[in-house]
């Protein structure tokens, strides 16, 4: 449970704006994951038995990296330990054969978040952003959104809060682009 409040603490942070100290509450997640892991066991975390194994997507530091969704799986996931939990929450809540409708919805928002957090990812290996890639960003943060919202729908539960992380990445991509903006001034 430990690990899960804090996820939820950081995404929290994240949606209010507070992207520095939710960076801080996610490196002291991959902490405490390390050190459960060093001591061979995830008992002290409080959570449930896959929190303590340790999910399919974990990788040999114990950090929480890629998400399996119905035969895809993501690649730029190790950037938000916040993500990776709402999609292994959704994965739980749709079982093993949701309707064909759940299913596209939960894997079309999953493929827009990977895209999402790579464009993150090379804004922060270029250190800027052009006009194109923060616009294709906006318009896959809606689509995100679009999905999380319809999954809601048809599947007469709330996800939506859970995707808090995603406003916090937004802020990251557009800090580019005014950096950017500030440098050719």
């Amino acid at each position: 449970m430990l690990i899960r409040d804090l996820v939820k603490f950081a995404n929290d942070l994240d949606a209010s704006g507070l992207k520095k100290e939710a960076d801080t509450v996610d490196v002291i997640i991959g902490a405490i994951k390390k050190l459960l892991e060093e001591r061979g066991s995830g008992k002290d975390s409080g959570g449930s038995e896959e929190d303590q194994k340790g999910s399919e997507s974990e990788g040999k530091d114990g950090e929480e990296k890629q998400v399996e969704l119905f035969g895809s799986k993501t690649t730029n996931f190790e950037i938000c330990p916040g993500a990776v939990s709402a999609f292994n929450e959704l994965k739980e809540k749709l079982g093993e054969s949701p309707n064909d409708a759940s299913e596209r919805y939960a894997v079309d928002a999953m493929k827009k978040t990977d895209d999402l957090f790579q464009i993150e990812k090379n804004a922060i290996n270029s250190k800027s952003i052009t006009s194109k890639e923060l616009d294709d960003a906006d318009k896959l943060f809606r689509e995100i959104l679009y999905n999380v919202g319809a999954l809601s729908a048809e599947m007469d539960d709330e996800f939506l809060s859970s995707f808090d992380f995603l406003g916090g990445h937004m802020d990251k991509i557009k800090s580019f682009k005014e950096k950017k903006e500030n440098d050719n001034e």
